[in-house]
C-alpha cells in the first residue's frame, strides 16, 4: 500500500533540564520566536521559524526519571567535537546569507567544524546546541525555478543592464547617492526599489549579501539635482542609465491652495504654481510620494492605467511604461502570497518620475478624474479608493485646476 499523500514535517521536539537556556540559544542564534504552548504539568516552550511557518521546535522539560543521555553528544563530554556530527545524529537547516551565519556563531564563541559538500557548492557548519544536540547550518541553494529581479523588471532600461540581478551592493550605493545628494533616502525612490528587489534575491539565495554587478561596481551610480527656474530635476542612473527622474515644481511667491483640504504639498505649492495647471503626471508623483509604500495591487494598476491613457490619448497601453510596469507589479505581488509587504513591488517604485515616463502629459481634468475613479472603484472589492492613492491624487488634482480657472 503507498504511503499516504499530504504528509508533511510538523515539528521537531528537545528536552532539556534547562528549557528556558534552550530556548535562548535557538531566538539568539536562528531567530526563533516563542509562540503559545499548552499547559503541561511540567515546561514547555513552543518556538516557531519565521519565514518558515511549517516548522515548529518544541523544547520540554527532561524527565528526571529518565536514564536517556541528554543528546547524542554530551555538551561536556570528551567527544563533544563537532567532526563528529556530519555522521552522526544532527538536525539541519539552511541560510541564504551563510557567511554571515558564521560571523554570528563567532561572535557568540560557539565551536564548528566548517566544510564543503562533495559538489564543492554548498557550504556546510556543524555545531552543538547548549544541550549537546548535534545542529548543521547549510548555504541555501537558489530554487531551479526561480529566477533573480533584474534591473529591466524595474527600471525602463536597456542592453545588459537590463539582464542583470539587482545586487545588495548596487542598493547600498544607491542609498548613500541618495543621501549624500538629497539628505535622505526618498521613499519609493530608485535606492528603495532596488533594496527591496536585492532583498528578495537574497532571500531566495540568488545572489550574496557582498555581491554587487559588474555594470554598477565599474561605472557607479548617480543621483544629480539640477535647478532651474521654478523647477528641480533630481535624476539617479546606474552605469550611466537613468533609473528614476522627479521634477518638483518649486513654490512661487503669491500662489496659495489654502483650502484645498488636500495633504499633498508638492500639490499645494510648487503644481499649484503652474500656469497651465497639474498634469495627470504631477498627480501621480504626487501619488509616488503620498502612498509610495502601499503595495501595487490590481485596483491600483487599474488606475494607473485609466490615468496613463488619458494623459496619452491612446488606448495602446506601452510596453514598458507605467501601465505595463504598474500591472506586472500586481501581478507578481499576487502571485507572492506569503510574501511580506515590505518586500512586494510598491505604488512609490512605479509612480516615481511619472511625468517623464509617459509618452506625453496633459492637464488633468474632472473628466479624466471620473475615469481614473472608476477604474480603481470596478477593481477594487470593496468599492473604495485608497486615501492618497493614485485616484484620489488625480482627482485632488483636477480639483485645484478648477480652482485656478475659476
Amino acid at each position: 500500500m503507498a504511503a499516504v499523500a499530504g504528509i508533511s514535517l510538523n515539528h521537531v521536539s528537545r528536552e532539556s533540564s534547562d528549557v528556558k537556556r534552550l530556548a535562548k540559544f535557538y531566538t539568539e542564534v536562528f531567530g526563533f520566536e516563542q509562540v503559545e504552548s499548552p499547559k503541561f504539568g511540567f515546561e514547555v516552550i513552543w518556538l516557531k521559524l519565521p519565514g518558515n511557518p511549517s516548522l515548529f521546535l518544541h523544547l520540554i522539560e527532561r524527565d528526571p526519571s529518565t536514564k536517556l543521555p541528554e543528546g547524542p553528544w554530551s555538551a561536556s563530554s570528551p567527544v563533544a567535537d563537532p567532526k563528529n556530527l556530519p555522521r552522526g545524529h544532527h538536525v539541519c537547516f539552511s541560510v541564504p546569507n551563510f557567511d554571515a551565519f558564521i560571523e554570528t556563531l563567532k561572535e557568540k564563541g560557539i565551536q564548528m567544524h566548517q566544510t564543503t559538500q562533495p559538489d564543492g557548492k554548498t557550504k556546510q557548519a556543524f555545531f552543538f546546541d547548549p544541550d549537546g544536540n548535534g545542529l548543521e547550518m547549510s548555504q541555501e541553494q537558489p530554487r531551479r525555478d526561480q529566477e533573480p529581479i533584474k534591473y529591466g523588471d524595474v527600471f525602463q532600461v536597456s542592453g545588459e543592464l537590463a539582464e542583470k540581478p539587482i545586487a545588495p551592493q548596487d542598493a547600498s550605493m544607491m542609498q548613500t547617492a541618495e543621501s549624500r545628494v538629497l539628505g535622505h533616502t526618498q521613499k519609493g525612490g530608485p535606492a528603495a526599489a532596488m533594496q527591496s528587489a536585492a532583498t528578495i534575491n537574497e532571500r531566495a539565495g540568488l545572489v550574496s549579501h557582498d555581491d554587487v554587478t559588474d555594470f554598477a561596481g565599474e561605472r557607479g551610480v548617480s543621483v544629480t539635482e539640477t535647478d532651474l527656474p521654478g523647477t528641480r530635476i533630481i535624476t539617479e542612473s546606474v552605469a550611466g542609465q537613468v533609473v528614476g527622474q522627479i521634477v518638483q515644481p518649486t513654490p512661487v511667491a503669491n500662489q496659495s491652495s489654502a483650502g484645498s483640504g488636500i495633504g499633498y504639498p508638492d500639490i499645494q505649492t510648487g503644481y499649484a504654481a503652474s500656469a497651465a495647471g497639474i498634469t495627470i503626471g504631477q498627480a501621480l508623483e504626487a501619488a509616488a510620494q503620498t502612498a509610495g509604500d502601499k503595495p501595487v495591487e490590481q485596483s491600483d494598476a487599474a488606475a494607473i492605467q485609466a490615468a496613463e491613457v488619458r494623459a496619452t490619448g491612446t488606448n495602446v497601453v506601452a510596453p514598458g511604461g507605467i501601465a505595463a510596469t504598474a500591472q506586472a507589479a500586481a501581478s507578481y505581488n499576487e502571485s507572492q502570497p506569503l510574501l511580506k509587504d515590505e518586500d512586494k513591488v510598491k505604488i512609490g517604485h512605479v509612480l516615481t518620475g511619472a511625468t517623464e515616463k509617459l509618452a506625453s502629459d496633459k492637464v488633468a481634468t474632472r473628466e479624466d478624474a471620473e475615469g481614473v475613479v472608476g477604474a480603481e472603484l470596478r477593481n477594487n472589492p470593496e468599492l473604495a479608493t485608497h486615501p492618497g492613492g493614485v485616484a484620489a491624487s488625480v482627482a485632488a488634482a483636477a480639483r485645484l485646476n478648477e480652482r485656478q480657472t475659476s
